[in-house]
């Protein structure tokens, strides 16, 4: 292809994009480990996974999802709108070759492509770390030539494009289901920061810290493994998911908090997506019993017993509230939210119809972003936890 017909095809931005990569990384390609090299971007998507894979969870029948009742200010409780889940095959796939990137970006060694398993969801979600135009990819964080790396023997990839609490619990920690289809001396390869929650949680299911080899950039891999999630926020969550979290549920017996049958969950101490009178809101669940719990000041055995333990749960939205997944399936769980702020992973973390309500607030000055602050009505409030618990 001709310099200019390049140039049409990439565009402005691209090309700038283009230059970046080249100034930083030119290098790295040059030195990488064991004399292999990392095509220089933009790259492309590859049509499949060139790779073998066993179906570890078959499809299912789209099924409803359970019953669920949304409170809303002047108005009546209402059932909210139908939602099927149409749970997908799961698949483990292995690739003699890959080249892993942090933030779950897999290349095929061979080919030069991006595996596009596990970075597009949906044809509407695009990796987050990943800018994508007109089919040319390019990674958003520079990669750096010091930490390329290389990996001799068999990793399973166990990594998510998001890295905050609720997507490390429901779309990391799940794929260490797929260790026991991969060979003995299988390590696991992530980019997780490994705070104490997650050593702990890794450790529960049997990976000690000299398991895990950790990941700054390209990580060229001769013989890898990697998963579908068995988590999928927008659609499902796979049958294989919940003895896993079953499991986790043992290690709040090394928890010596006071177990408590209602639960408060704020985000007061979160700073980010603000729910603005949120201290009236606690005072007013203190009035009815609710202990008010912080996550983020407990250790996650600590958060793991409240959750066991809790009949009633409430909360505002956030990652916290899918320690859900600890609880017994007839626990009720009322969430606090605005209308710019529902999803349906709340909804896909209940068992049981009407085991979950959903309280709307209103987004500040009107802007209804995901990240908007937001306020809620205390009146409100008062009137779902009363219906919904039964108090």
């Amino acid at each position: 292809m001709s310099i200019i017909a390049q140039v049409r095809r990439l565009g402005r931005e691209g090309i700038r994009n283009r230059l970046a990569v080249m100034r930083a990384d030119f290098p790295n390609w040059l030195a990488a480990p064991g004399g292999r090299r990392l095509a220089l971007q933009p790259w492309r998507f590859a049509a499949d996974i060139r790779a073998t894979d066993i179906e570890v969870a078959p499809e299912r029948s789209p099924r409803p999802a359970p019953a669920v009742r949304i409170f809303e200010a002047g108005h009546e409780p209402r059932p909210a709108p139908a939602l099927e889940i149409a749970e997908k095959s799961r698949h483990l796939y292995r690739m003699r070759n890959a080249i892993v990137l942090p933030r779950h970006i897999i290349l095929d060694g061979e080919t030069q492509r991006v595996v596009p398993r596990g970075f597009i969801a949906e044809r509407y979600f695009i990796h987050p770390a990943l800018h994508v135009r007109k089919g040319d990819v390019w990674a958003k964080r520079p990669v750096r030539r010091e930490h390329t790396q290389r990996i001799d023997g068999p990793v399973l990839v166990v990594d998510s494009t998001h890295t905050l609490y609720g997507h490390v619990l429901l779309e990391i920690v799940t794929r260490l289901y797929y260790l026991r289809y991969c060979p003995p001396d299988t390590r696991v390869l992530t980019s997780l920061d490994f705070t104490p929650t997650y050593r702990t949680l890794f450790e529960a299911l049997g990976v000690p810290a000299d398991r895990i080899v950790r990941m700054e950039g390209p990580t060229f891999c001769d013989d890898a493994f990697f998963g579908d999630s068995l988590v999928d926020i927008f659609r499902f969550v796979s049958p294989r998911a919940w003895p896993i979290f079953r499991f986790l549920r043992r290690i709040g017996a090394r928890s010596a908090v006071e177990p408590r049958e209602r639960i408060y969950v704020t985000r007061r101490g979160v700073g980010r997506r603000a729910l603005l009178n949120e201290p009236d809101v606690e005072r007013l669940f203190e009035r009815y019993g609710f202990a008010i719990v912080r996550p983020e000041t407990l250790a996650i055995e600590d958060q793991v017993k409240l959750f066991t333990h809790a009949r009633m749960v409430a909360g505002t939205r956030g990652s916290a509230l899918h320690n859900i997944v600890f609880s017994a399936p007839d626990t009720r769980c009322l969430v606090l939210t605005h209308r710019g702020l529902m999803l349906e992973a709340d909804r896909l973390l209940m068992r049981r119809d009407d085991a979950l309500a959903i309280a709307l607030g209103d987004p500040a000055n009107g802007d209804e972003k995901y990240v908007a602050d937001w306020n809620i009505d205390l009146d409100l409030v008062e009137r779902a936890l009363r219906i919904h618990f039964g108090l």
